[in-house]
């Protein structure tokens, strides 16, 4: 009775470490493939062939490319230095603000 009481407890004990272990680990036997799976000491998972890029890196590989001869060639727009070198003062700017009627 005592025998098969520490059988039932190590049973317990064996489906009790099979739940909380990773499902990596489930079914497979070979230690190559737990290695695998084990975190390198920079905390990095060593499961994926290849890296997937995210964020900012991700939106310039999948950017529009320039495909017309026009589009490469474009040249940017010529602005006025007038304009831009007065700095407030240009030629028709409307005034900042405008008084409507005198105070009473």
């Amino acid at each position: 009775m005592n025998m098969m009481m520490r059988v039932l407890a190590l049973a317990l004990l064996c489906a009790a470490v099979m739940a909380f272990q990773p499902s990596c680990f489930a079914g497979t036997s070979s230690v190559v493939s737990q290695r695998a799976a084990v975190r390198s000491s920079r905390g990095v998972l060593h499961m994926a062939k290849h890296a997937q890029a995210k964020g900012a890196k991700k939106h310039q590989k999948n950017r529009p490319k320039k495909s017309n001869p026009s589009d490469r060639n474009h040249k940017p727009a010529e602005y006025s230095l007038e304009i831009m070198s007065n700095g407030r003062d240009y030629p028709g700017k409307p005034p900042v603000y405008e008084i409507v009627e005198e105070a009473a």
